[in-house]
């Protein structure tokens, strides 16, 4: 059997010996256990301020999907929640796992005004001839509308919004679930205003 040199194996080729090693041993490991760069633990203070956005909760159900929304809104530092009465709140332990700490940095309260939140009110929904998300220039301040998991946004939020917004489907699916489209969305947001 030839022999090679530790030194003389790239990154990749000592990573893909590894992991050959450990499947016939029948091992499973972490993937990232090979990369030391992978930082773990949250930053002391936020490298930016909120951007003056609203993400308004209308009546979503999942506490999980509130949580996940509260962790992007705050790793992203895109703006403070408002949440409908029917939307669980931080208080809910659910939410807290989810979040994962992040509740505790994300302004948030009750609105179920609509009068109450910042305009333009922009809704986030498979609608058909809604504005591409890609496309849209997002103004300085607004409110971004995320409607329930089965219903979508509620009507009094569809007839008061000033845009509807979707994130354009390739494959069959409609729709994608709603925490997942507002990292998109949120992501989307984030290039616009801080691009670096």
């Amino acid at each position: 059997m030839h022999s090679v040199q530790p030194n003389t194996l790239s990154h990749k080729q000592i990573s893909d010996r590894y992991h050959y090693h450990l499947e016939r041993a029948g091992i499973q490991s972490k993937e990232h256990s090979l990369l030391p760069s992978v930082r773990q633990g949250d930053r002391s203070i936020a490298t930016t301020s909120p951007l003056p956005i609203v993400i308004y909760l209308d009546n979503l159900r999942s506490a999980h999907n509130v949580g996940s929304i509260f962790r992007t809104t705050e790793a992203l530092a895109v703006g403070s929640i408002a949440l409908s009465s029917s939307t669980p709140t931080p208080e809910n332990k659910k939410v807290k796992d989810a979040a994962m700490g992040a509740d505790q940095w994300v302004e948030w309260n009750h609105a179920d005004a609509l009068e109450q939140l910042p305009t333009p009110l922009i809704a986030l929904e498979t609608a058909e001839h809604a504005t591409p998300s890609s496309h849209f220039q997002f103004p300085p301040q607004f409110t971004l509308a995320l409607g329930n998991e089965e219903y979508g946004c509620s009507d009094a939020v569809l007839k008061k919004a000033d845009t509807v917004l979707q994130i354009p489907m390739r494959g069959r699916k409609n729709s994608i679930n709603v925490a997942n489209a507002f990292s998109i969305v949120a992501a989307q947001i984030d290039h616009q205003f801080r691009e670096e």
